[in-house]
């Protein structure tokens, strides 16, 4: 078993397998993005990347034809519309919504930096 889904084996406490989850959570989607500067992720960790943002948008259009829209013309924050997305259609009220609203907080903290670069 590998350390990314130990995080649903019963041996380890409820605190390590929230952590472990965590983790697995963020290998899922690639990993924190890097901040200016930092050196750019594996190529690996890219594509993955990109697959949970293809699934994520896919999820907005289904919700909201409109914010989709608008993230496509640069008037919206994928990332910030994604997490608006989950709130309402309650993902985060789900068995592990918690630990999901944690890590999409963490990847927020480190896009936050670039917006202003990016723009």
């Amino acid at each position: 078993m590998a350390w990314y889904e130990a995080w649903s084996n019963p041996k380890y406490s409820p605190g390590l397998r929230r952590l472990l989850h965590k983790a697995a959570l963020l290998r899922e989607r690639g990993g924190l993005p890097p901040k200016p500067g930092e050196r750019a992720r594996s190529v690996e960790d890219r594509v993955r990347e990109l697959r949970w943002q293809a699934s994520r948008f896919a999820e907005i259009i289904a919700w909201d034809r409109d914010i989709a829209e608008d993230i496509v013309d640069g008037n919206a924050l994928f990332h910030l519309e994604v997490m608006s997305m989950r709130l309402y259609t309650g993902q985060y009220d789900a068995e592990d919504g918690d630990d999901l609203y944690e890590v999409d907080k963490w990847v927020q903290q480190r896009i936050d930096p670039t917006v202003d670069v990016r723009r």
